[in-house]
């Protein structure tokens, strides 16, 4: 993946809340966003950074409450939490 952007922050969220299922990441996702988002605090361009990070935070609530929500169903159909995509492989 390329340098990360706010427009794709904005595309993930939006992936992320209109699917049921956990989208699929690149699995250096979180390392860019961090990457990011310190690029942004430290052009002191405030609004910016506050916006990209209420946006991340969003992802990382839609994503946690989808991996809660899988692991209930792994529980009580006996399926392995492997086979649920919670984490990239």
């Amino acid at each position: 993946m390329d340098t990360l952007t706010f427009s794709d922050l904005r595309r993930i969220q939006k992936d992320e809340r209109n699917s049921n299922e956990l989208t699929d990441l690149h699995e250096d996702f979180i390392v860019q966003a961090n990457e990011y988002l310190e690029r942004k605090r430290e052009n002191a361009d405030n609004r910016e950074f506050n916006s990209s990070k209420r946006v991340y935070n969003k992802i990382v609530a839609l994503r946690e409450q989808k991996v809660v929500k899988n692991a209930r169903m792994a529980l009580r159909s006996n399926i392995k939490a492997s086979e649920l995509n919670l984490l990239p492989r």
